[in-house]
């Protein structure tokens, strides 16, 4: 019987690469680091991770060192220190381990089958399509009308109000019953939202957004609403998170904040 190739990117021209898989090839490209990433990280966030350190060794095998070391120092993405060492890392063993494989990944979705099991799919280009999509979005390429100088910004404070939100226990319980056998981060670090800096009744802000923080929270993991608590109540929300808030947010470095939308 001929395999039938499902399209999981709709609007797209799916035509299967000969060889081997890139989705094996990206989790294969993984497994080395799994415990170098923050404890924050979900496995989208590490797959997302992934990506870019692919993509990004890609390039690096077309540019001159001088060329993708400009790039590199001028990526949008606010990585901490030790994920910029990590990201260097990953790029090497792209150029190292990878390099015969030189398509580039330009979307991926990581969701559970039929058994909860989580199954990646991935979307490859070639050079030249790669490099004509994401020109306009300059997220791998240099553009020096966005350029910023550390001497325009200062530390001080974030006229903002934190809101940290931390899971425990019965989250927890509930990500081992939709994946089992999945590593669980045994002490998941909070979520930290920022919303207006005067908020008269933080309780009445809770109660109309928990809603939307227990979503992030639950995609995060899975974007199968199915897999969901079906009654996401304000009282199951408390009961599965613990909320903080910080009124004085300081910001300590001179160098934008970037939104990754």
């Amino acid at each position: 019987m001929d395999k039938k190739i499902i399209n999981m990117f709709p609007g797209k021209m799916i035509i299967q690469n000969p060889g081997e898989k890139y989705s094996d090839l990206l989790k294969n490209f993984v497994k080395p680091f799994e415990k170098d990433f923050p404890k924050t990280f979900d496995a989208v966030d590490a797959i997302n991770f992934a990506q870019q350190a692919w993509n990004l060794g890609c390039i690096s095998q077309f540019l001159s060192e001088e060329e993708f070391a400009k790039n590199l120092g001028d990526f949008p993405f606010a990585f901490s220190k030790k994920e910029n060492n990590l990201l260097k890392k990953m790029i090497q063993a792209k150029k190292s381990e990878y390099a015969q494989y030189d398509r580039f990944i330009s979307e991926f979705k990581l969701e559970p089958d039929k058994n909860g099991m989580m199954t990646l799919t991935v979307l490859t280009e070639d050079k030249d399509s790669f490099i004509a999509n994401q020109m306009n979005d300059s997220r791998y390429f240099d553009d020096d009308e966005d350029d910023f100088n550390e001497s325009d910004y200062e530390q001080g404070f974030i006229n903002r109000t934190a809101i940290i939100v931390k899971p425990i226990q019965p989250f927890y319980e509930w990500i081992i019953s939709i994946s089992p056998g999945f590593p669980v981060p045994p002490d998941q670090e909070p979520m930290i939202y920022l919303i207006e800096e005067d908020i008269n009744d933080f309780d009445k802000w809770l109660r109309k957004n928990s809603e939307k923080l227990f979503q992030m929270a639950l995609e995060g993991w899975t974007t199968n609403k199915k897999q969901w608590p079906q009654k996401r109540s304000y009282k199951l929300f408390r009961e599965w998170f613990r909320v903080d808030v910080a009124t004085m947010v300081y910001d300590m470095e001179f160098e934008p904040i970037y939104k990754e939308l």
